[in-house]
């Protein structure tokens, strides 16, 4: 179904006319017509228009929201009986179209519409009341988006799904709850084997971004196996700085926690006294004779040590060169209900940490981020221990004390917040980890192939310390009022 609205400008004509005189038989006089006009213009508006479905009957979905965003403001409305929604409005631009339902999974997050002069239709989404969906993107190893990559899925040894990615490397995955392995298989690069994936029945859970390696990489012109190194520092999540004296344990395949280790290192002090953030640096070249020693190949790197929280991270290693800047942050002990929230990303960025949270002043929020680090009345405190504005992160923020009320964690491309059609944030490779005390509760990956400057990431209950994951991309341009 199409709805038109016809918007027209319209002009109003004030016509006056005087009549300086007028006479007959020889009477002189005379007349004249002046004609005014004033133009009132009107901005031409229009409307996107689409429909929700359940991909399971193709019957309509009543009642689910749909959210509109530009960079500075935000629609939103519902679909209809016949699972219709209609934004109208809208002047020429680029929106980020959103939809929402309690107990349903969509197979498109969200779509990016672009208004030209007319109105816009065929918005459409399909969800699902059963099972679980997983999102992610496929790309080189140069970041770049790869297709088409198959997707096999497997429960234990029974192969349950088959799927490919789209041109921008992205796809989605509808299962039944349960526990699954993932292989990303491509002519000419090394298959990527994801383990141990949990599934939800309606929820949806998005996949850190997958590096594909060329068999360049992997073996020589006369099938030798071809070595590399895998390097980065690991820091404190408080302070920013090094930390050596830490275990470095790298296993084959993603989300591998578990099983055989391909190789160890331990992290150390490079001397450097005047900047202890240099400090932390691990690498697997040989000590001795220099040689690289890792096989080319995707791994996951597990960091331990005495007074830390372990933590596991994805690292990908190229044969016959060393791979660096794949950092990492550890998380001191701390004593239970204390909230710490890492956000890590992969490219040379600016992404900020943003909290709100309640006062004791309702409905007034606090907000601290890179211009308010810390915030504290009679109810609660919160600070940002870390602000990173070059690259890679860590950015931390620590809420030792908490009330009654929601707290709303999100992150902010600073580099790219004046745009409305950027997909810098979603590339970024940013991810976000949850600590209650000593245990790492949540991890959240960045939504992939997804527009937007702002990723509102999750939502925490602060008397429970529950956590609701969110996971909605929108452009914001002003961090002022992120609320």
């Amino acid at each position: 179904m199409r709805f038109m609205k016809i918007i027209t400008a319209h002009i109003l004509l004030i016509i006056t006319m005087s009549v300086a005189g007028c006479g007959n038989n020889g009477g002189g006089g005379g007349g004249g017509g002046v004609i005014s006009s004033n133009l009132a213009t009107v901005t031409p508006t229009y409307s996107v228009t689409g429909t929700i479905t359940d991909s399971d009957t193709s019957l309509p979905v009543s009642g689910a929201t749909v959210t509109i965003d530009t960079s500075s403001a935000s629609t939103i409305t519902t679909t209809n009986a016949s699972g219709v929604f209609t934004i109208t409005g809208l002047a020429k631009g680029t929106y980020l179209v959103t939809p929402s339902m309690s107990g349903r999974i969509f197979q498109s997050p969200s779509k990016t519409v672009t208004v030209e002069a007319t109105d816009v239709s065929g918005v459409d989404f399909a969800s699902s009341s059963h099972g679980g969906q997983v999102l992610g993107l496929v790309a080189d190893t140069g970041g770049q988006p790869l297709s088409p990559v198959t997707i096999k899925v497997y429960s234990g040894a029974t192969l349950v799904s088959t799927v490919t990615n789209d041109v921008f490397g992205s796809y989605s995955l509808l299962l039944s709850s349960g526990t699954y392995r993932l292989e990303f298989s491509k002519n000419n690069f090394k298959t990527v084997v994801y383990n141990n994936l949990v599934v939800e029945d309606n929820k949806s859970s998005f996949l850190e971004m997958i590096f594909m390696i060329h068999n360049s990489f992997i073996a020589g012109p006369n099938s030798e196996l071809l070595l590399g190194d895998v390097s980065g520092r690991i820091s404190n999540a408080i302070n920013g700085f090094g930390v050596s004296g830490l275990t470095v344990h790298l296993r084959e395949g993603l989300n591998n926690t578990s099983g055989p280790v391909a190789a160890t290192t331990t992290t150390f002090n490079d001397g450097l006294l005047s900047d202890p953030k240099s400090d932390g640096f691990y690498t697997f070249v040989d000590p001795v004779t220099g040689r690289l020693t890792v096989p080319g190949g995707n791994y996951t790197a597990e960091v331990s040590g005495v007074g830390f929280t372990s933590v596991f991270f994805s690292v990908k290693c190229l044969g016959g060169r060393g791979t660096d800047n794949q950092n990492m942050t550890v998380a001191p002990d701390a004593a239970v209900g204390l909230v710490r929230v890492v956000l890590t990303w992969g490219t040379k960025r600016d992404l900020d940490s943003q909290l709100t949270g309640p006062t004791d002043v309702p409905p007034a929020r606090f907000h601290v981020y890179y211009i308010s680090k810390t915030y504290s009345d009679t109810i609660t405190t919160a600070s940002l221990d870390v602000d990173n504005t070059v690259a890679f992160g860590p950015e931390t923020v620590t809420i030792p004390v908490h009330a009654a009320g929601v707290y709303r964690y999100s992150v902010h491309d600073f580099s790219g917040k004046g745009q409305t059609s950027s997909f810098a944030l979603s590339l970024s490779g940013a991810q976000v980890r949850v600590y209650n005390g000593n245990t790492l509760v949540n991890t959240f990956n960045v939504p992939p192939g997804r527009g937007g400057t702002l990723w509102t990431v999750f939502e925490m209950d602060g008397d429970s310390l529950a956590i609701t994951p969110v996971n909605r991309m929108t452009y914001k341009a002003d961090e002022t009022t992120i609320p």
